[in-house]
């Protein structure tokens, strides 16, 4: 802040006017940082999203996979008890 030859006192526009000043530079600078910030959380939030598709995927794979072993499992018991090898 600027210091002026003849100080006005607290209700000095020029001074008011740059403090005002200053404090909009300061916001625009959180303004910025949080723009930075939003954008990084939007590119990690769709990165887990994907990370959460993929899984999804995985998941009903092997639950599928699980199923059919679970038939073979069954048909070949079954198959067994049929020859009378159990």
């Amino acid at each position: 802040m600027k210091v002026y030859k003849d100080d006005r006192g607290s209700h000095d526009l020029e001074v008011q006017i740059e403090k005002l000043q200053l404090r909009v530079r300061e916001l625009e600078e959180i303004n910025e940082a949080h723009k930075k910030l939003n954008g990084d959380l939007r590119a990690e939030i769709l990165f887990y999203k994907k990370k959460a598709e993929h899984f999804e995927v995985m998941s009903k794979q092997l639950k599928k996979e699980n199923q059919e072993f679970r038939q073979k499992s069954s048909d070949m018991i079954d198959e067994f008890r049929n020859k009378g090898d159990m």
